[in-house]
């Protein structure tokens, strides 16, 4: 039975039972064909191909159609857009890592970009090996984990994975590629753009290896874009780097100037924003110029995905292939007067699009709904990658990996599932030495629940010393009533019912942030607090 929602409970103990069984069966001398759920390694699935395909970096706006017209296309209007899909750890690693676990940083021990993979709880016990064991062809292309050749050799795939074909540096040029740990070496010329050689690399896997193979495959394509790229220069200097057909298009780009852009009052935000002066307008100049090559680099993200429904169509498998996109976090790009940053709790950081297409054989006989406003978190991709393959987090009958979120499949497959109405999601952040994405926030816990955003910063980077320092201070924001986040309303006035409500939510998060797995389909966490 693949994972799904509390009313269809997964015991991740009963592999390890019914093998007990079998013993006892097999003693006795009684013949007995025992079904399980993850076919032996080898064994062909017949689960559908999966496709995840991740921008780095990228806000939810931009996934538009006048940004991302193919992707917009090929996706949202054959599939389901949610818009209310929350990255819980809003940082590239951390991210990545509940990806590959469905648990949440503090429950598989990435919860910063440094030193980020060397500290993934068990890297042997991931979304790929279960995958395999349960029949498939692996592969990821692109981008890979933060701190990853810090863990050992560079080169050597990482367990799980079939095809390996990594970048071993953040960069659209001049790279190192490892093709199942042999060197690849990537120059300056248009052809070595990263994000066309990752495409070109998934669509030949499509057309002549996934095309005649008897197993089911997944792909995992992680592309650098939107992600700044340290080896810029003007015009894009500190900004990603568009391919070169791209490098004019958008001359007159806008930025987004939301109520929050350059916000006029920051005295109740914490004081690392507070500090923060008025844009001057060179900072304006620069905010905009980072903007449009922001959304140059996404052109070859749009072209990539297109090329690859067409080539699945080309080859007869897309009538079989599950195809999901998001991006591992958002980004500001003058919210809050931060010029560019990553990495806090606003919705500019944990807001993701992402877009999901299945095919029409598990759609069911009506078309999948074309929004979806339930609060989803990325803890959920995982399980509902699992539940499409139908396996397990396991890699064997007695090592499972308790996940913390929901397959969300029965909400746009017509199975008639259910979504939680009231849906608490943690965010955590923990950053203490070197801290990535621009923000100060050194470490805090916060949660996204009913439309409210409560955060609770423990330690913050001081603006005079440039060290993190301890901190009491918290935000509470009404999404309802205030969507761009201007006012921050802790703390409430005394014995008022707002400040009853802040307590509330304050005792919430303490609790959010050491659950583990859901109740009804899980073990009790040591912690004593389920997920959901």
């Amino acid at each position: 039975m693949p994972i799904s929602s509390p009313e269809h409970p997964t015991n991740y103990r009963r592999a390890r039972l019914g093998a007990v069984a079998l013993g006892l069966i097999v003693s006795l001398g009684i013949a007995l064909l025992v079904a399980h759920s993850r076919p032996a390694r080898g064994a062909v699935s017949d689960g559908p191909n999966l496709i995840v395909i991740v921008s780095d970096d990228q806000e939810y706006v931009t996934a538009n159609r006048r940004y991302m017209p193919h992707t917009i296309e090929d996706l949202a209007d054959a599939g389901t857009r949610f818009d209310n899909f929350v990255i819980t750890t809003p940082l590239c690693c951390p991210s990545r890592a509940t990806q590959l676990t469905g648990q949440y940083g503090h429950n598989n021990g990435v919860l910063s970009n440094k030193p980020g993979y060397p500290t993934l709880i068990d890297p042997d016990n991931t979304l790929p090996v279960w995958l395999q064991g349960a029949g498939y062809t692996t592969a990821h292309i692109g981008k890979y984990l933060n701190g990853y050749k810090r863990a050992g050799d560079p080169l050597a795939p990482a367990p799980g994975w079939d095809v390996w074909y990594t970048n071993t540096r953040q960069r659209y040029y001049n790279y190192t590629l490892s093709s199942n740990g042999t060197p690849i070496e990537k120059g300056d010329a248009a052809e070595d753009y990263s994000t066309d050689v990752y495409t070109r690399r998934a669509v030949g896997l499509i057309r002549r290896r996934f095309d005649t193979d008897p197993n089911p495959f997944y792909l995992q394509l992680d592309y650098l874009a939107p992600h700044v790229d340290g080896t810029a220069t003007a015009p894009c200097r500190f900004s990603p780097i568009p391919a070169e057909r791209d490098e004019h298009r958008f001359p007159h780009l806008r930025v987004p100037m939301p109520p929050s852009y350059d916000e006029a009052d920051t005295s109740d935000k914490p004081d690392f924003i507070a500090a923060l002066p008025p844009f001057s307008a060179r900072t304006e100049r620069a905010i905009r110029a980072r903007y449009r090559c922001r959304v140059q680099s996404l052109q070859a993200v749009d072209r990539g995905i297109d090329r690859i429904v067409r080539a699945l169509d080309a080859t007869g498998l897309l009538d079989n292939t599950v195809i999901l996109f998001y991006s591992d976090n958002g980004y500001h790009s003058g919210e809050h007067r931060l010029a560019k940053s990553k990495g806090l709790a606003y919705e500019e950081d944990i807001l993701s699009p992402l877009l999901v297409r299945l095919p029409e054989s598990l759609a069911g006989e009506s078309a999948p709904p074309r929004e979806i406003s339930d609060p989803i978190g990325n803890i959920d991709l995982v399980p509902t990658i699992l539940d499409f393959a139908g396996t397990d987090p396991c890699i064997d009958s007695d090592t499972c990996r308790v996940l913390d979120g929901l397959s969300f499949r029965g909400l746009i497959d017509n199975s008639g599932g259910s979504w939680p109405a009231r849906r608490p999601l943690g965010i955590d952040i923990a950053q203490d030495g070197a801290l990535a994405g621009g923000t100060r926030a050194c470490r805090y816990h916060a949660m996204r629940v009913d439309r409210e955003v409560i955060i609770q910063h423990e330690r913050t980077l001081d603006p005079r010393t440039k060290r993190c320092e301890d901190s009491t201070e918290v935000e509470h924001y009404r999404l309802d009533s205030d969507p761009y986040e201007i006012r921050n309303l802790y703390p409430g006035p005394t014995f008022s019912q707002l400040r009853a409500d802040q307590e509330a939510l304050l005792s919430e998060l303490e609790q959010i942030h050491v659950c583990a797995g859901i109740e009804g389909r899980d073990p009790e966490p040591a912690s004593g607090v389920y997920c959901g």
